[in-house]
């Protein structure tokens, strides 16, 4: 695999995946997900942002998408020793982390879906190989399927849907060849 337009266009897929999980829904978001990944539409807006907060941030067990919820060793917790590996990974591949930040952890999607994009952009393809096997294939078709189940929209089960094919996809080009 070498680093081509369709691997461009994919590091795009990833970036975009990345706003989705990090971002209130809004008209221009929603078009180019119409656009790029060919995500119906049939849910009004304010429904969409209202399925947003209940999934993401709602009272009843909201449905965090961090890895170290998902992919533990003894109990689901936040900055665990996964969300440590995550970050030594980063590093690993030349990227500093802000220790200092209050924003997303290492191991939220959206920043593992930009480092994905990041190993695409930067032809770090055995690198990228480690990370789904360590990472992504880990935790990403499980929640995917958590968040189909739990969505209220067709937009987010389909979102749901989507974004676990284009990881599996990529997972056996990854290893299929």
């Amino acid at each position: 695999m070498i680093l081509d337009s369709y691997n461009k266009e994919l590091a795009e897929t990833y970036k975009l995946l990345a706003n989705i999980f990090t971002t209130l829904p809004n008209e221009e978001m929603l078009e180019q997900l119409r656009e790029e990944l060919e995500v119906e539409l049939k849910d009004p807006i304010d429904t969409v942002v209202e399925d947003y907060t209940q999934l993401f941030y709602g009272p009843a067990n909201p449905l965090t998408p961090v890895e170290s919820l998902y992919n533990y060793k003894e109990t689901p917790s936040y900055w665990n020793e996964t969300t440590e590996e995550v970050a030594d990974f980063y590093r690993a591949c030349g990227l500093q982390l802000d220790d200092n930040s209050t924003e997303l952890p290492p191991d939220h999607i959206a920043i593992e879906f930009l480092f994905v994009s990041y190993l695409l952009e930067n032809n770090m393809i055995e690198e990228l190989r480690s990370f789904f096997n360590e990472h992504i294939m880990k935790w990403v078709p499980r929640y995917c399927d958590i968040m189909h189940q739990r969505a209220q929209t067709d937009f987010y089960k389909e979102l749901a849907s989507v974004t676990k094919d284009i990881v599996l996809s990529d997972y056996e080009e990854l290893f299929g060849e």
